[in-house]
């Protein structure tokens, strides 16, 4: 998915490109229904903000990611922040950048399939090899890669999601593409692999869906996943969210497609709440993003949030009940906003 940051004058507008992948969905695990769902979304609104030396034009591949301390993480496609060709980490309270540059003997920079952050601020990359075995490299914190695993799902997957826990515990999702056997052409998978790659359990294809990819079109897709700290990863799916424990059990599930009409497109973690970001399109296709907060353990709705009319942009980071930072732009440089949950 591309993530386009444009400086339009009044702050950073975020334009998402479409994405040709597959929606993952799940029945069974056991299912959570939300309450205490408000009637109408409450504005997010700016507590304060920070002034950054860093200019704003520039485009970002993917979902920005940040570490517990609000450090935010991305792929640049072009950038006036770093030259890296790998990933970006930017210290919100001063502007100063960190690179990790892609190892060319991985291959090309565009073979890494996602990124990933922890908590502690270990920055993983998902990178596909010729012979359709997966890399999962880890760099540290002086932009060196200092682990690489070696990961061996089934041939002919298509990898779609990647999250990595700060023990090293590693989640890939994905579909099956037209290459792979007739009986799994457009299947979904999922499994979680441990530190050195072994795999520790696959998701049944039972509780997975198979999509029509006769086409060659996947269609778009909801689809993102973060490591908890509560020892789960949470996979966003199709008007559900998969709890996934690092062992690979199918935990239990949460429904929200009952509750709003929108498309999930990202999904956050932060002090035992989640955040999905909800596209809302109106009349004239224009995208108003809103923004779901659960509580992890239960499903239960904590809040439910739309910009105000005088702020811009997507937030970077989510913090939980501290609420979300905001990149946005001012005469063509970087600001963060603190945006409280209310």
């Amino acid at each position: 998915m591309l993530l386009d940051v444009m400086d339009m004058g009044g702050g950073l507008v975020l334009l998402r490109a479409a994405c040709l992948a597959a929606v993952v969905c799940c029945a069974g695990g056991g299912a959570f229904a939300q309450s205490g769902m408000p009637n109408f979304p409450t504005n997010l609104r700016s507590s304060g903000e920070t002034h950054l030396p860093l200019s704003s034009n520039f485009m970002a591949d993917g979902q920005s990611q940040c570490d517990s301390r609000g450090n935010i993480y991305l792929r640049p496609i072009y950038s006036r922040v770093n030259d890296s060709s790998g990933v970006v980490r930017i210290d919100p309270t001063n502007g100063t950048t960190t690179g990790y540059p892609f190892p060319k003997d991985l291959g090309p920079s565009r073979a890494i399939f996602g990124f990933s952050v922890t908590r502690s601020g270990k920055v993983w990359a998902l990178v596909q090899q010729e012979d359709e075995t997966y890399i999962a490299a880890r760099w540290n914190e002086n932009g060196e890669v200092d682990a690489r695993v070696v990961l061996r799902p089934p041939l002919h997957m298509f990898a779609l999601t990647f999250a990595v826990a700060d023990d090293g515990i590693i989640l890939v999702g994905g579909i099956f593409s037209e290459q792979a056997e007739k009986k799994l052409q457009g299947q979904e998978f999922l499994a979680v692999f441990d530190q050195t790659g072994n795999v520790r359990n696959v998701v049944e294809a039972k509780e997975l869906e198979t999509h029509d990819i006769s086409s060659g079109v996947l269609g778009e897709f909801d689809m993102g996943a973060t490591a908890a700290t509560d020892g789960n990863f949470y996979v966003l799916q199709h008007g559900r969210v998969l709890v996934v424990s690092e062992w690979g059990a199918l935990v239990r599930q949460i429904k929200f497609d009952s509750i709003v009409d929108n498309t999930a497109r990202a999904i956050r973690y932060g002090d035992g709440l989640l955040s999905l970001e909800l596209d809302n399109v109106d009349k004239q296709h224009q995208v108003h993003p809103q923004w779901l907060v659960l509580y992890a353990a239960t499903g239960d709705v904590y809040g439910w949030y739309r910009l105000a009319e005088d702020l811009k942009g997507l937030p970077e980071c989510f913090f939980g009940r501290a609420g979300y930072s905001f990149m946005a732009s001012e005469d063509k440089k970087m600001k963060i906003l603190n945006v409280p949950l209310r």
